[in-house]
């Protein structure tokens, strides 16, 4: 039986919710049913998860403003390891791999992990609230566009 190919990518290498999740993930994946590789910004902890688990390691410096090099580094990465499905978190990963994939004729399923919109509205009512709004309708625009 083929081993599934999953790239994880997460934009962030700092230690949050998100970041446990990935790690958590890259640890107890089971490596009979699936061939791992991880993209993250340089991060010893992660690259050593990698090196423990037999998964492949590929850091990419994700800037806070997305560039063509950044894209073009993760579109590199994914036709090299040709991955059946692409697990991105935090919004700058998730725009990063529908960017690198745009125009692909067979391009690997992506998935995602929404993680960090606040829901606290009692702290800055309106201005939470209209930063709800536009970041809803910019992840409902990418995501929309993962199914094709």
């Amino acid at each position: 039986m083929r081993r599934l190919r999953l790239m994880l990518v997460i934009s962030s290498s700092s230690m949050g919710g998100g970041e446990l999740m990935f790690q958590l993930l890259a640890q107890y994946l089971d490596q009979n049913r699936v061939a791992l590789s991880l993209v993250t910004p340089p991060a010893e902890d992660v690259r050593l998860i990698a090196q423990e688990r037999g998964a492949r390691y590929i850091p990419l410096d994700v800037p806070r403003r997305l560039t063509l090099r950044t894209i073009r580094a993760l579109r590199d990465a994914i036709r090299e390891v040709a991955p059946d499905i692409i697990h991105t978190q935090f919004f700058h990963a998730d725009l990063l791999a529908w960017l690198a994939t745009r125009g692909w004729s067979r391009r690997p399923l992506l998935l995602t992990t929404i993680c960090g919109i606040n829901y606290h509205w009692e702290v800055q009512p309106l201005t939470r609230k209209a930063r709800y709004w536009i970041s809803s309708r910019l992840y409902r625009g990418i995501y929309r566009s993962f199914d094709g």
